[in-house]
């Protein structure tokens, strides 16, 4: 975990600088179940550790069960794509473009704007169990979407 403090960052200026995206990939969120499993990943999205994924079990040792989602979202004709991943010269999808905040607390969380209203993600690690709850949401004054 970066020694920067990731309970607030806000990301609105990154389609403008690479240094931006630079800085959001270097950045990490970890969430816990009290058992020793975890989810965790960069804040721009890409899994930039081998260990980085939406569920890692300890049953009893270290098991990737689930790597990440790159869910799509279509709301009044605009399509965001939520995933961010690297490969060797080039960034696709990069979803980290269209975060305006990350919020690592209570648990982590991404909002993103839309042409009407805000969209929101977040990844929850039930205490005491190996589960992940990804939980999608639309501010009331969002329009239709599909995910």
């Amino acid at each position: 975990m970066s020694a920067m403090d990731t309970s607030e960052v806000l990301t609105t200026s990154l389609s403008a600088s690479g240094a931006c995206r630079e800085a959001l990939l270097a950045l990490e969120w970890l969430e816990t179940n009290g058992l020793g499993g975890f989810a965790s990943s960069s804040v721009a999205g890409a899994n930039t550790r081998k260990y980085h994924g939406l569920l890692v079990s300890r049953t009893p040792e270290p098991h990737l069960l689930l790597s990440k989602l790159d869910p799509t979202l279509i709301s009044a004709g605009q399509r965001i794509e939520l995933g961010t991943n690297l490969f060797p010269g080039v960034v696709h999808p990069r979803g980290f473009e269209s975060v305006t905040s990350f919020s690592a607390s209570p648990f982590p969380r991404w909002r993103y704007a839309l042409k009407q209203g805000t969209f929101e993600r977040a990844v929850m690690m039930p205490r005491g169990e190996d589960a992940v709850l990804l939980r999608f949401s639309l501010s009331v004054d969002a329009a239709p979407c599909e995910l």
